[in-house]
């Protein structure tokens, strides 16, 4: 813990259970005169604080036993008594797969000077608790694979007084010692914003236990209430008769992660449902199975004849004349939100349904356009994408997994590089990634987490990545400290050598590189001890890039140590793996199977002869019997491409996106289904799209790729203190970028006409240079 602030103990309540549990802690205090004072605030696993009933923030952010991350509150006191209160939830299995947990409890400390720390620091001050009882929670769909459980809460058998302060039933909270590192979040606040339900789309009489078989808007059971719930959703209250049943479908007309929230009086034995689906289905639910969540989606915008199922909370109404504000435990995510209700012997009047969304405070502070609406159009999709799976993590998807994977945050991070410079979350990230080695140095492919999975690749790309951030931010102190581990990383990962001096993935990991037709579980083809040419091409282009960092921080002997492994593997696998007949190089030994990720990753090294890196471009621009780039894994094509200067097959495999923006999505997709012989230059029918996960920022990566490969503006080394300027703008006719960067905005349109002349403009912040590159065919 920080050595400016005093020594606080950990809470525990008296006979604290098992999990999953909810637990209130409050402490009554007295001030003199009014006063400011600032709060530290830690939970296990995570806490609502409130200061006299009102709520003050859901704290902290995640993180592990190595950084248990407390939050600063501020708060500002009149002269009197006061009630500071904290709800605790500790779900264990039940919470979203990274909230990570050691012991429940809560720990509150003031600064050292502050006048009111022996009132309210915890293991000093006098708390009491009491468990919370009303909650439940179900198992996890089985396609869920880490995001959060459906609750129900009964609000007839709740503590509504608890922000109120002890009071009969409240015990003394134990103060207890605990070994975890705590430190202060780098995160800002997250982004907070009440919004309305969405747009009334169907109206209906079906029940809880029927909704998800009775279809939308040609179904024969429908009513005329669709009016009555727009209303609710614009701010009036709604009433249901006894012994009733209602439903509604609201489309909230763009992706939104949000906390569900409705204001309810009456209804004693009342029941509402409200669910959250990303997309309408053409089939109803058969069970909890891939093929029943993951397909059956068609255009996003079609309502007649589909179906709703989603995940979300259930509420059984208090009764009485109080109005009870109802919240969802967690966030929820997509763009359909269902509301069933189902009435007993008392009318139900549903004041206020709303929604208060949440995210990373991630905004769009450059600025890309080309000449293509389409494109720009699938630029959006990608920013709100990016916005989705940005909270105190990264997130793969916010719908099924909310886990943040180390493979995926690296373009996640790139583009936020070209949209913002804020850069606190990449470094948390990375930290918390390094923080996740084991013994022998491997890091686990996604973090925090309660699980254990360690994915080669992603070891791979986590060093890839702390290369980017040296080159777009630089700070040399943030580098260095994480080196340590990126070197025991790649220690541990070329230790695994065969007879013939290739590397072999390690032994009971997944070896995961992209959801491809043919490769069972993302695995490429291989020899029987682990030898496959992506990999060890993989490890040759990270040598490389570690070798560049050791350089930049003054290890000399170890970049000559690194760079001189890449050289003796880089020679091996071009005798082994280099298939001069069919022009590629190979996926395995035997030079029996071959891929375009292959074929990217050896171009991207840098290391090939010139006419041999001519015939792979060629075979990427010709050759369909690759084994295809899934979404995922276009990144390092495109980055390929461009290394190649083939902007035209970039622009060309960029159908999946105008799928996309065809197929009515407010978000990027997942994956995207192969055509046997155009890849992803096909489109097919947005009906036959199998896409799992309609919000991935993994597939935002276009955003990037026009403004670092078609407009050419990367960093020109390490720390952004030169910027490399050279456009090529292959099909697109015009392309205007706005990048942020620390001195300034840079500011550049380009511009060819039909015979492929080249003009422009660009405007440099004061004190940055650029760079030409030669070849650049503009100046």
């Amino acid at each position: 813990m920080t050595g400016s602030l005093p020594r606080a103990q950990w809470l525990r309540w008296a006979g604290q259970g098992p999990q999953p549990a909810v637990a209130a802690y409050a402490v009554r205090f007295a001030v003199a005169e009014a006063l400011s004072a600032r709060l530290h605030v830690a939970a296990d696993e995570w806490c609502e604080l409130y200061l006299d009933g009102t709520p003050l923030g859901r704290m902290p952010d995640r993180g592990d036993a190595v950084r248990w991350f407390y939050t600063t509150v501020d708060l500002t006191l009149s002269e009197g008594t006061h009630v500071l209160a904290a709800r605790v939830w500790a779900l264990g299995a039940h919470a979203p797969a990274p909230v990570m947990s050691i012991r429940p409890g809560l720990w509150v400390a003031t600064d050292a000077d502050s006048p009111l720390g022996p009132q309210v620091r915890t293991g000093e001050a006098v708390w009491r608790c009491k468990a919370l009882d009303g909650f439940a929670f179900g198992d996890k769909p089985s396609w869920s694979m880490g995001a959060v459980s459906p609750m129900t809460f009964d609000g007839a058998v709740y503590d509504w007084s608890w922000a109120s302060g002890p009071a009969d039933g409240w015990n003394l909270a134990r103060a207890e010692d605990d070994a975890r590192l705590l430190q202060p979040t780098s995160l800002p606040p997250m982004y907070r914003a009440d919004r309305a339900a969405g747009t009334a789309i169907h109206a209906d009489d079906a029940g809880l236990d029927d909704a998800r078989s009775s279809p939308l808007g040609k179904a024969a059971t429908r009513c005329d209430g669709q009016r009555e719930w727009q209303r609710l959703s614009d701010g009036h209250a709604l009433h249901v008769p006894a012994n009733a049943r209602r439903r509604a479908v609201f489309d909230l007309g763009e992706y939104v992660c949000a906390f569900s929230r409705m204001v309810a009086r009456g209804g004693d034995g009342a029941v509402v449902r409200m669910a959250w689906a990303e997309a309408l289905r053409t089939k109803p639910f058969s069970g909890q199975t891939h093929e029943g969540d993951w397909g059956n989606k068609t255009h996003r915008d079609r309502v007649d004849g589909m179906y709703f199922h989603g995940i979300g909370d259930t509420w059984r109404m208090a009764g009485g004349g109080t109005p009870r504000a109802f919240e969802s435990y967690w966030w929820r995510p997509g763009r359909f939100i269902e509301v069933v209700v189902e009435t007993a012997a008392a009318p139900l009047v549903i004041e206020r349904l709303s929604l208060r969304e949440t995210r990373y405070p991630l905004e769009l502070d450059g600025m890309v356009t080309c000449d293509d609406e389409e494109i720009n159009e699938s630029l959006r999709l990608g920013v709100r994408a990016l916005q989705m799976c940005a909270h105190d993590t990264y997130m793969d998807c916010p719908y099924y997994e909310q886990q943040q994977w180390v493979g995926d945050m690296r373009p996640q991070i790139l583009c936020g590089y070209v949209m913002t410079l804020d850069d606190r979350l990449p470094r948390q990230a990375m930290r918390l990634a390094c923080d996740s080695a084991d013994e022998g140095g491997l890091t686990r492919a996604c973090y925090p987490n309660r699980g254990r999975c360690v994915i080669p690749s992603f070891c791979l790309w986590l060093v890839t990545t702390l290369h980017d951030y040296a080159r777009w931010r630089g700070d040399r102190a943030y580098v260095a400290e994480q080196m340590p581990a990126m070197r025991a990383l790649m220690q541990r990962l070329c230790r695994d050598r065969a007879d013939d001096g290739l590397m072999r993935w390690p032994g009971n990991e997944w070896n995961y590189y992209d959801w491809v037709d043919g490769w069972e579980r993302g695995i490429p083809p291989h020899r029987a001890d682990g030898v496959n040419g992506l990999y060890n091409w993989q490890i040759v282009y990270t040598l490389d890039r570690l070798a560049e960092l050791e350089a930049w921080l003054g290890a000399t002997g170890e970049a000559d140590a690194a760079r001189a492994l890449a050289d003796d593997l880089s020679k091996r696998c071009l005798g082994l793996f280099w298939d001069d007949a069919r022009g590629a190089m190979a996926d395995d030994p035997a030079r029996t199977r071959f891929s375009q990720h292959t074929q990217s990753i050896a171009v991207l090294t840098g290391r090939l002869p010139g006419a041999m890196t001519q015939r792979i471009g060629d075979t990427l621009a010709e050759d369909s019997g690759l084994t295809r780039c899934n979404l995922f894994f276009t990144h390092y094509l495109f980055e390929a491409f461009a290394q190649l200067g083939r902007i035209d097959l970039l622009h060309a495999y960029l159908m999946p996106w105008r799928g996309m923006v065809r197929g009515g999505v407010r978000t990027t997709f997942e994956c995207w289904p192969q055509d046997r012989e155009k890849g992803l230059r096909a489109l097919p029918p947005i009906d036959a799209a199998f896409t799992r996960s309609d919000c991935h920022a993994w597939s935002a990566h276009p955003l990037y790729h026009l403004v670092a490969s078609v407009a050419g503006i990367q960093p020109a080394g390490f720390g952004f203190e030169r910027v490399r300027i050279m456009p090529r703008l292959g099909p697109f006719r015009r392309i205007r970028v706005e990048v942020p960067h620390p001195k300034g905005t840079m500011a550049a349109e380009f511009e060819q006409d039909g015979r492929g002349n080249l003009s422009g403009n660009v405007r440099l912040p004061e004190g940055l240079e650029a760079e030409y590159p030669a070849g650049t065919p503009w100046r």
